[in-house]
């Protein structure tokens, strides 16, 4: 039985979370290899209340600045799906468009596709980061169904954190074999906490 190899490939939920290749917002010349380096733990600590976030958010609706922002991810706070513990503390870019009207447009570069995000004073919630389904394996009736959404909140218009969760479940008749041979119990989630920051571009 292949599962186990197959399911590394079809729990694309769990890349979408963590390491990733990094994103690229296609604006002038935002988009170099730079993005990559942002993503350092760093970006969390107290240092966000010096002068230069005079734009905070703390009583007002978050504005993110349009253009390319860094993104860095912490070990998963909940692993359900029985993926390696190397998953986490990834980080790359990505490209964030405000559309001024309450929401934003997140574009990656991970083969997922852009997807919008809602916000709520400061906070944003991104109901859709990505859905995919691929079959176990052509011999039998088991077919994953991961879908991924993210939330958080904005400490200033350039500076940000939040959780992304993926829920994977198993449809079809043989997804009690897969349980079986891989030892989750479906659905399962992964869960990591991340930060981000603007980078540059409009």
């Amino acid at each position: 039985m292949t599962i186990r190899s197959t399911l590394a490939l079809s729990l694309t939920a769990a890349v979408w979370l963590a390491g990733a290749p990094a994103c690229t917002y296609n604006d002038g010349d935002s988009g170099d290899g730079d993005t990559g380096d942002t993503g350092d733990g760093d970006t969390g600590d107290g240092d966000t209340g010096d002068g230069d976030t005079g734009d905070g958010n703390n009583n007002g609706d978050a504005d993110p600045t349009s253009g390319v922002w860094g993104y860095a991810e912490y070990a998963p706070n909940r692993n359900d799906c029985n993926l390696d513990e190397t998953y986490g503390n990834g980080g790359g870019g990505f490209g964030l468009e405000n559309h001024g009207d309450g929401t934003f447009t997140v574009i990656p570069n991970d083969g997922t596709d852009p997807f919008v995000c809602i916000l709520d004073g400061s906070s944003f919630d991104c109901p859709d980061r990505a859905t995919e389904s691929e079959e176990i394996d052509s011999d039998y009736d088991a077919t994953l169904i991961g879908h991924a959404v993210a939330e958080g909140m904005f400490d200033t218009d350039e500076l940000g954190s939040g959780t992304q969760t993926a829920t994977i479940a198993c449809q079809g008749s043989d997804c009690g074999l897969a349980e079986t041979a891989l030892g989750i119990d479906f659905p399962c989630t992964l869960e990591v906490d991340f930060v981000i920051e603007y980078i540059g571009g409009n």
